[in-house]
């Protein structure tokens, strides 16, 4: 075989190669944001939702000395942060900010929800309790709100 035609072979081999290699990262870049929007619009409609009942619950920690609300929260990480991080390099700096915010606020949220499973908590006095769940609402109005946000930010760049 000619030297001319292995080289022009050798190049195509590369050029493909490459081809593929940009190709798989795009659609691993499409999937990955489309799992933290479907995460983040998830978010959305659960915190809404949720809000809804903040005040009944209030007035039951309050009025109930032995009510502790039941929270729910997963154990399990949906998104590893080398995928977050991942994301970062289709977002500008605005739109880093307020994704990352919105993941630093579900995890505070879902850290406030599971402390009351805890045994001790259950056995505070009702100010305390009114306390932790104030601050579980501060927490969760945040989140909604940067889920609302990285939503919008998110749609932009599905396909």
């Amino acid at each position: 075989m000619p030297e001319w035609l292995t080289a022009i072979i050798a190049l195509l081999a590369l050029g493909l190669s490459g081809y593929n290699f940009h190709d798989s990262r795009r659609r691993k870049h499409r999937r990955l944001v489309n799992a933290i929007y479907h995460h983040a619009d998830a978010a959305v409609h659960a915190l809404g939702g949720l809000q809804d009942n903040n005040n009944s619950l209030r007035q039951k920690i309050e009025s109930d000395s032995s009510f502790t609300p039941y929270v729910l929260c997963s154990d399990a990480d949906d998104l590893t942060y080398d995928q977050i991080i991942e994301i970062m390099e289709l977002l500008d700096k605005s739109e880093e900010k307020v994704v990352l915010s919105y993941f630093y606020n579900e995890a505070e949220l879902h850290a406030y929800a599971k402390s009351f499973d805890l045994e001790f908590v259950r056995c505070w006095p009702s100010e305390r309790k009114l306390r932790l769940w104030e601050e579980y609402e501060k927490s969760q109005k945040k989140t909604h709100k940067d889920a609302i946000r990285t939503v919008c930010i998110l749609k932009k760049h599905l396909d």
